[in-house]
């Protein structure tokens, strides 16, 4: 539809999990382990399978629930995944259970490990200070959690792209994802 694999010369995958895509680790289910899927085992079986320089790299493409979890992996996975673009997502989210998610387990686990603060983003911003490797972005529904996380990314000076707000549906087919792509390539290139 959007031609990305041919105009990015990309491959594209999309993994899909039987409980929303926030990417974590549940401290309460192991079967729940979405967070080590997505860091470890898929790109290691992209590299394996797809790859053909060797010097491809992994970009992270999300929006609402899939949008906060593609910047989490990134800021905790630096070495696996070189950016990400998030689109519309719940930046504000106080308690891991505020959208329905049980991918969490507890709140101690998200609070911990998940929840997008100041102290953590200040403990995994060495990577992103000096480059920009974050493309954020939204309007639908949580317009201001965008905002309010560009602030956040600023003021703990981490390097990052805030794109402006269009207004677009809260859905993949919202017309946001060719701006996302181009702004996430633009990242990779840079």
């Amino acid at each position: 539809m959007l031609n990305a694999q041919n105009q990015y010369n990309a491959t594209i995958i999309e993994p899909i999990f039987p409980t929303d895509p926030w990417y974590a680790d549940s401290s309460t289910d192991l079967t729940i382990d979405f967070e080590t899927f997505t860091a470890t085992i898929l790109p290691g079986w992209a590299h394996a399978n797809l790859a053909t320089s060797g010097t491809e790299k992994n970009l992270l493409l999300g929006f609402s629930k899939s949008g906060y979890g593609a910047l989490d992996l990134l800021l905790k996975h630096p070495t696996t995944f070189s950016a990400a673009a998030a689109w519309d997502f719940p930046a504000d989210m106080a308690t891991y259970n505020q959208y329905g998610s049980s991918n969490y387990g507890t709140a101690a686990n998200f609070q911990s490990n998940y929840r997008l603060t100041g102290g953590f983003i200040d403990s995994l911003k060495a990577p992103f200070t000096t480059a920009d490797h974050i493309w954020i972005s939204g309007y639908s529904d949580f317009q201001t959690d965008v905002a309010d996380f560009d602030s956040l990314l600023t003021s703990h000076g981490v390097a990052h792209t805030f794109a402006p707000q269009t207004n677009a549906a809260h859905s993949w087919y919202g017309g946001w994802v060719p701006e996302a792509i181009a702004g996430l390539y633009g990242l990779s290139q840079a």
